[in-house]
């Protein structure tokens, strides 16, 4: 593990953030996204908001390492788990909106990394104490959500609009998509502390892989609707100087 602290992982989330703004690419919005939320939990260790603050931050270096090694993996040409090949794969696309390209990666993230982080961090009887301070953050990610609503609305002011009009419906379905994959990913670390062998655990980790890929094709395939089911306006970013707006604009 290469990052022994919170404060170790956001700088190591601020050097992708950096290399990806140099470059223009889509692969910076997750991150920049991420070390604003990674920023987030470790305000919360420092203020005692969780009931170990030494195990939240083991989980979250253990949970931010599955990105940054798989960001790294696919730097070098070598494969990461299928979930984060398919995000990284639609990330160097211009098809997603931006929404879209930050739900691949928390899709990824959540629904394939977090249990298994969870299990690693506290194996066996020592998952169940971890489920309050689990929980706990589904809160900041619930505060982190009107923030990126804002942050993008700076880029694309008709999104600001949409969001005074759709009365935070879409705000509301995002923290609900959230809050159902987290639950999962809980049940997820519940079922491989109960795994009799390494090889019984590889099994259930492949299968959920797979299902991850499955959930991030259902994430691009639809269009942005408003409550009364018309379509949102796509952002049209077909230019890095956008691409390194976006960023920019989420990573403040």
């Amino acid at each position: 593990m290469q990052n022994r602290t919170i404060a170790g992982v956001i700088d190591r989330l601020g050097e992708i953030v950096g290399r990806c703004h140099e470059r223009g690419s889509r692969l910076g919005y997750f991150p920049a996204m991420y070390r604003k939320t990674t920023a987030m939990v470790k305000a919360g260790i420092e203020s005692r908001r969780f009931e170990d603050p030494a195990r939240m931050e083991r989980l979250d270096v253990v949970f931010a390492e599955r990105y940054l090694r798989a960001f790294e993996q696919q730097e070098r040409g070598d494969a990461p788990t299928a979930a984060w090949d398919y995000a990284f794969l639609m990330g160097r696309s211009e098809e997603p909106t931006v929404i879209q390209h930050l739900l691949l990666g928390m899709n990824a993230h959540i629904n394939l990394d977090l249990g298994i982080s969870a299990a690693d961090i506290a194996p066996g009887p020592a998952l169940g104490p971890l489920k309050r301070d689990f929980d706990e953050i589904n809160a900041i990610l619930g505060e982190l959500v009107d923030r990126v609503q804002s942050d993008l609305a700076s880029v694309f002011p008709l999104l600001g609009v949409l969001d005074f009009l759709c009365l935070r419906f879409d705000e509301i379905a995002v923290r609900r998509t959230i809050t159902h994959a987290r639950s999962t990913a809980w049940d997820k670390a519940v079922s491989l502390s109960t795994c009799g062998s390494a090889r019984e655990r590889d099994s259930r980790i492949a299968a959920w892989d797979l299902q991850t890929v499955r959930l991030a094709r259902s994430i691009c395939r639809p269009e942005p609707l408003t409550p009364d089911g018309r379509r949102q306006p796509r952002e049209s970013i077909t230019d890095a100087a956008t691409v390194r707006r976006v960023i920019e604009a989420l990573v403040d």
